[in-house]
């Protein structure tokens, strides 16, 4: 009777164990689900941030060297057209009058 009671004491203390070590398990499984949620998370964002950062120097040197294209435009059309009037001065052809 007494080694019935012991057997039936260690069952319950086995059943015990087993359905903790489950519990824990199952909690180390959500935790790592959120952990690699999380992880999703930060990447997503991460990759946000570096292609805002990217797009910000992208614009930055897109303006920058379409200001100077239009800086050297100007300063082209101020030489042809300084050209063409010097040369409509002194030579006085019609194909060099300037267009005012």
């Amino acid at each position: 009777m007494i080694v019935e009671i012991l057997a039936a004491t260690m069952l319950v203390i086995n059943l015990a164990a087993v359905v903790l070590t489950l519990s824990a398990i199952g909690h180390l499984h959500t935790r790592v689900a959120d952990n690699a949620r999380f992880q999703s998370v930060l990447f997503r964002k991460s990759l946000v941030a570096i292609s805002d950062t990217l797009e910000a120097v992208s614009d930055t040197l897109t303006s920058h060297v379409t200001k100077e294209f239009e800086d050297r435009n100007y300063q082209y059309e101020y030489l042809a057209d300084c050209a063409s009037r010097c040369t409509y001065a002194l030579t006085q052809d019609p194909d060099f009058k300037p267009l005012d």
